[in-house]
């Protein structure tokens, strides 16, 4: 007979679950030839968010913007990563942390997404990775594209935490950061006879860059 499925429906004792149970429809096809909605299908039919994606031409982003799905119930309710969410969906990594119950920690960990990433696209500042997250100065050093003297600069992060809670010596303060063996001399526990001691610099050496007679 010439009867739609949506004939079926209106019409007749057949639930949408039934259209795809007991007949040659797919899910896609009640979304695409009949007026029945991705939620309808998620509310009124045995379909999870999950099978939405696998089985049918709807993508996560379509789930959230069309249905009452949010970003945080396709994480924890179906197959679908924090990384597959940004890969596939109009999701930033910011509106990840702030509408998501995803911590910038976890972005780290499970996601590939750097902290330099965090702190270039999304508003998290270095010394919130720190604070917030399991991340070392160290770390920040050696995963991010931050230099110790940012980390001076932009942190409040003195030059001794630098070396004593860093994989920094003395030395590499001074070759890679702008700071002088005057500062450290004035700014960190450090005499002048450490200097000489700890990094590679001569007697004249601190005589000649430093204030000392």
């Amino acid at each position: 007979m010439k009867v739609t499925c949506n004939e079926l429906l209106m019409n007749m004792k057949v639930t949408y679950n039934e259209l795809v149970m007991h007949m040659k429809v797919t899910c896609n096809e009640l979304v695409m030839n009949m007026k029945v909605t991705c939620n309808e299908l998620v509310m009124n039919m045995k379909v999870t968010c999950n099978e939405l994606v696998m089985n049918m031409k709807v993508t996560c982003n379509e789930l959230v913007m069309n249905m009452k799905v949010t970003c945080n119930e396709l994480d924890d309710e179906h197959e679908v990563t924090c990384n597959e969410l940004i890969m596939n969906m109009k999701v930033t990594c910011n509106e990840l942390v702030m509408n998501m119950k995803v911590t910038c920690n976890e972005l780290v960990m499970n996601m590939k997404v750097t902290c330099n990433e965090l702190v270039m696209n999304m508003k998290v500042t270095c010394n919130e990775l720190v604070m917030n997250m399991k991340v070392t100065y160290n770390e920040l050093v050696i995963h991010m594209k931050v230099t110790c003297n940012e980390l001076v600069i932009t942190m409040k992060v003195t030059c001794n935490e630098l070396v004593m809670n860093m994989k920094v010596t003395c030395n590499e303060l001074v070759m890679n950061m702008k700071v002088t063996c005057n500062e450290l001399v004035m700014n960190m526990k450090l005499t002048c006879n450490e200097l000489v001691m700890n990094m590679k610099l001569t007697c004249n050496e601190l005589v000649m860059n430093m204030k000392v007679t």
